[in-house]
């Protein structure tokens, strides 16, 4: 299997892209989605390679924004977006890869802030940032948190955490313990959801190439691959 390319993207047209090409595209996500100058790095990153490794499908990975990945995930043929939600409103969207994870999602705070909560109607009374239109927005929005700061890039909703700017921001419970092991100073809040997420294709995308990426995925649980991938050690090799 061959990925060809790695694209930073933030406006490069669809009508670009070959149709017989696997897309799959990602939001920057450290520490799971890393992008330095041109390069794009990460367990999650990490994750896809096996999953498309002796697909004998040739594929590539752009980062975007979230919102943009997934409009363009459900619009055109021969692309995916990950790490997905899948929730009663995406389930006959798209074909699905799933799970890459089951998480738990927390309300999380900087260190310190003096942020307190028990329930999620106790934290209501909080800024809260999040990144634009994903899941965890969509789900603010329905539970009715009237004081949301969405942005288009989590590095940027953490340097608001920071500086206190927002006071609490949605976050798995893997990446939190990532981000704190690499220095982040963060503590638990309040727990949001707990959803399982995975890979968004849309329908075009052959069903014998989803059930291999299916079987690949189920191979590296079983493995615990995904999960020391996911945990910061992005050596793919046994």
């Amino acid at each position: 299997m061959r990925r060809l390319l790695l694209i930073l993207t933030f406006l490069l047209p669809g009508s670009l892209l070959r149709a017989e090409m696997l897309t799959l595209a990602t939001e920057p996500y450290p520490p799971f989605v890393v992008v330095e100058g041109n390069k794009i790095t990460g367990g999650g990153i990490a994750v896809i390679d096996l999953i498309m490794k002796d697909t004998g499908q040739d594929y590539r990975i752009e980062v975007m924004p979230w919102a943009r990945a997934l409009v363009l995930a459900q619009k055109e043929p021969m692309r995916c977006v990950f790490a997905t939600a899948r929730t009663p409103e995406r389930q006959d969207l798209f074909k699905w890869v799933i799970p890459l994870l089951v998480v738990k999602s927390y309300l999380v705070a900087a260190a310190g802030s003096g942020v307190k909560a028990t329930t999620l109607d106790e934290a209501k009374r909080y800024i809260v940032g999040t990144q634009l239109n994903d899941n965890r927005h969509r789900t603010l929005m329905r539970l009715g948190f009237p004081r949301i700061d969405p942005t288009s890039d989590i590095n940027l909703s953490l340097r608001k955490l920071a500086n206190h700017r927002i006071d609490l921001m949605p976050m798995t419970e893997e990446a939190m313990e990532v981000l704190t092991a690499r220095g982040e100073k963060l503590e638990k809040v309040v727990q949001l959801t707990e959803e399982q997420l995975g890979i968004a294709c849309n329908p075009s995308v052959p069903d014998s190439l989803i059930e291999t990426m299916n079987a690949n995925l189920k191979h590296l649980h079983e493995t615990g691959t995904v999960r020391r991938l996911l945990m910061g050690d992005t050596k793919t090799s046994p």
